[in-house]
């Protein structure tokens, strides 16, 4: 049977589809960031009451979904975002640790049954090509897993998902109902806009971070307003290349203004790799490099087990790994996904980059954070982490951080030259209290 008939058999509505969903299935919804299958999401909703056992897993919900207020299903999330944040701030959703390196042994070896092999996969994606052939769009993390290896996969088709290279694909025959939806107008997701000083903070930070950046790096930058900054900071590099678990605008920009062209990689050469290409808020910029990247064979997005691998990583020399931080105390323990013992975002692959960059031969790990929060309240960089707050990067990994007052060099230091180092680079106001603290903690 031609793939366009039995196409056309399984297209539904939301509500039909989700009538595969049975009695105690593991669902698994797509990773958000303008990827999750909202309608699909919703018509769930509506099934709450009826179904029983249900377990649901999530990576950055978008949507205020009602199983997240601890009735009708369990609820488990890897990366906590702000419509689930209260909800995980009360223990109504189950944290998942996770670190995306570790998804190739999961699904070989069978050890987490959660998203790697569930019973349901909920996902959005583009209208076939004329082989049958749809794509993830411009958010692929771990859909080819869990398309390859779910029970039911149930699919939105959305005409405004972009096509990549890489392994974003899946075929119509692997799908069990496709929904047809209306494009979602990103355009209207309205972020908080950031604090004038934190911006001027963040841009000195872009820079003093661009000067720890080589000609023909291989780069990875995390989200987060301190590591984004760099972006800003690279137009005089050359031969950058990008191995990325985040695409971003400015990436995108620095290829077609000849900056980032791969062309010193070892793998992937000439080739700009990543798992999803940051679409959100949707602004004008946003949506010119989306059309620039579409079908276009320089940019390839892969699972995200495959982009976060140590072996992956390792390939590359100098390989420099750029992220955020929420905390990191005097001896250089980062703490990235939590606020005291209350989850606030995720690990990500923030742990494969750094460990990768630190086994890369000329590779570079690199941690930015403004040196204060809450309105310059607080210090950013504490004697230790507070009670509960988890450490997302050992501080034997830890190597160069960054704040607006300079850069910390780690590696190879002692706790009391690593506390003299942090210290420097901490906010004036707490120099002093963290000074006292570390004679405390670390002198007879």
């Amino acid at each position: 049977m031609d793939w366009r008939q039995r196409y056309a058999e399984k297209v539904c509505s939301p509500q039909d589809a989700v009538r595969l969903i049975k009695d105690g299935d593991f669902v698994v919804f797509a990773l958000g960031a303008g990827g999750e299958p909202l309608q699909l999401g919703m018509a769930l909703a509506q099934r709450m009451k009826e179904l029983n056992g249900v377990t649901v897993f999530h990576a950055v919900p978008n949507a205020p979904y009602p199983w997240f207020q601890g009735e009708g299903f369990q609820v488990k999330c890897s990366y906590v975002g702000p419509f689930d944040r209260p909800f995980s701030q009360k223990r109504l959703i189950d944290y998942v640790p996770w670190s995306y390196g570790t998804q190739g042994r999961q699904e070989d070896e069978k050890l987490w049954g959660a998203y790697t092999r569930p019973d349901v996969f909920l996902v959005k994606v583009s209208p076939p090509d004329e082989d049958g052939w749809c794509s993830f769009g411009h958010s692929v993390w771990y859909s080819p897993t869990c398309a390859r290896n779910a029970r039911t996969v149930i699919a939105e088709i959305d005409p405004s998902f972009m096509r990549t290279y890489g392994n974003n694909r899946v075929h119509v025959s692997r799908i069990e109902r496709l929904v047809p939806v209306e494009p979602v107008n990103v355009g209207q997701i309205q972020f908080p806009p950031v604090p004038e000083d934190e911006a001027r903070a963040a841009e000195v930070i872009g820079a003093y971070t661009a000067e720890l950046v080589r000609d023909g790096d291989v780069i990875q930058v995390g989200v987060g307003l301190a590591s984004q900054a760099v972006l800003e900071f690279l137009e005089n590099k050359h031969h950058l290349g990008v191995h990325s678990e985040l695409i971003f605008t400015q990436m995108v920009e620095l290829v077609q203004k000849g900056v980032i062209t791969g062309r010193k990689k070892a793998i992937h050469q000439g080739k700009v790799v990543g798992t999803c290409f940051v679409l959100w808020p949707g602004t004008e910029r946003q949506l010119k490099a989306a059309a620039f990247m579409d079908s276009n064979p320089t940019f390839e997005l892969y699972d995200i087990g495959y982009i976060t691998h140590l072996k992956t990583i390792t390939a590359h020399d100098n390989f420099v790994a750029i992220n955020s931080a929420l905390a990191i105390d005097l001896t250089g323990q980062v703490c990235i996904d939590f606020l005291g013992a209350k989850p606030y975002s995720g690990t990500g692959g923030a742990l494969d980059f750094c460990v990768g960059a630190n086994f890369s031969r000329g590779g570079r790990s690199i941690h930015c954070l403004l040196s204060t929060a809450q309105g310059g309240q607080t210090s950013r960089i504490v004697p230790q982490l507070e009670e509960g707050a988890v450490v997302s990067i050992p501080r034997n990994y830890v190597d160069l951080v960054v704040t607006e007052y300079g850069v910390a060099r780690l590696q190879g230091k002692s706790v009391r030259e690593r506390a003299q180092e942090l210290i420097s680079i901490a906010h004036p106001d707490f120099r002093g209290e963290l000074r006292k603290m570390a004679q405390k903690l670390f002198w007879p």
